[in-house]
């Protein structure tokens, strides 16, 4: 079965997270990360994130290093970094 419930490349190639985040992720905010991995500004932005989390573990720290603030790739990442805050803060942080 596809764990990422049947969210093209949330579990593969683009996957950005922890096995048990990206399957969240496919289920709770497909729309917004398929959005994202489309745009590569996003994609750059997330990878940015996750990298820092895993390095230094402070959220905050990583938006305000990773975050351009403007343009349609940043709008594209906020959103998806919003529904994953709302759907998945227990798997994906």
């Amino acid at each position: 079965a596809d764990v990422a419930g049947g969210c093209s490349g949330v579990d593969g190639s683009a996957a950005l997270y922890s096995p048990a985040c990206d399957a969240c992720v496919g289920v709770g905010c497909c729309t917004q990360f398929q959005t994202c991995v489309s745009d590569s500004g996003c994609v750059t932005i997330q990878t940015c994130l996750v990298q820092c989390l895993m390095m230094t573990g402070s959220a905050l720290t990583c938006v305000k290093k990773c975050n351009s603030g403007v343009g349609t790739s940043q709008s594209k990442a906020t959103a998806l970094e919003l529904c994953i805050e709302s759907s998945c803060p227990a798997v994906c942080t």
